[in-house]
């Protein structure tokens, strides 16, 4: 007689676990009130468990918050230890606001999905379908991909890299004009300034115009998405177009490629 062996009830009844690529838990704002608060117990140059913080802070449990602050760079980690950040240190004690910003920038480009979108939309509007493409082309699981959505754009308004039209600007410095010369440097000072300090103003203006002209194409864009497409010898080209298109706007687009194709020819 032939026997039979039926699965178990644990095995038969286990079902496959939609795991999503690493991104952070909570918020750059809430990881830094958190080092804040660890900071006050523990000197930069030590050495802790995640066991240590949770009895410092009377908190268990807070494995994903810390992976969070790992992930923005806020603390450092090596194997089951961590340490505060140097560069936390800087922005308990901030020369200037633009420090503060620029800090808190380098926290937002840390995580690997974060330099993922950063890279895909700076100087571009990020989808408000934000979470379809982060299941598509980022490995987030669907069922957590409005809440990673919602996060990186908390993040991007907190650290001042996103506009009010959804477009993500990620500046690494402010453009600061030439120090004017003083009578210490043997040249009178008139006040006008010199001609590479009205250079900085005509190209800053040429730039605002270029920026409003982009803005008022985007805005011509119903739902725009924007794909930033390789091209050879390391060129890249960004095309930008409406959430919904049928096969006529397509045939429309082919139209294009083909006076882009006699141009070169």
């Amino acid at each position: 007689m032939e026997t039979v062996h039926k699965a178990s009830p644990e095995k038969a009844d286990k079902k496959p676990v939609d795991r999503s690529a690493e991104n952070p838990a909570i918020s750059i704002e809430k990881s830094i009130e958190l080092v804040n608060n660890v900071s006050k117990n523990f000197s930069p140059s030590q050495w802790v468990t995640r066991d240590d913080i949770e009895a410092v802070l009377n908190t268990k449990g807070l494995h994903r918050q810390i992976a969070a602050c790992v992930q923005y760079g806020i603390l450092l980690r090596d194997k089951n230890k961590y340490q505060i950040s140097p560069v936390h240190k800087d922005l308990l004690n901030p020369l200037s606001n633009d420090e503060v910003r620029k800090i808190r920038l380098q926290f937002f480009k840390s995580p690997k999905l974060y330099a993922e979108l950063i890279e895909k939309y700076n100087g571009h509007v990020i989808p408000t379908d934000l979470k379809i493409h982060l299941v598509r082309f980022h490995k987030i699981a669907t069922n957590a991909s409005a809440d990673v959505a919602e996060l990186f754009f908390e993040n991007a308004r907190f650290v001042g890299a996103i506009s009010e039209n959804n477009i993500l600007n990620i500046t690494e410095t402010a453009i600061t004009p030439p120090k004017k010369k003083t009578p210490e440097d043997g040249v009178p000072d008139t006040g006008a300034g010199d001609e590479s300090d009205i250079e900085l103003q005509r190209l800053k203006l040429i730039e605002e115009e270029k920026e409003k002209e982009r803005l008022k194409l985007l805005s011509e864009v119903n739902n725009p998405i924007t794909y930033k497409i390789p091209l050879s010898e390391k060129k890249n080209a960004l095309l930008t177009y409406p959430h919904e298109l049928n096969e006529k706007d397509i045939q429309i687009l082919r139209k294009y490629i083909e006076v882009l194709e006699l141009g070169i020819n």
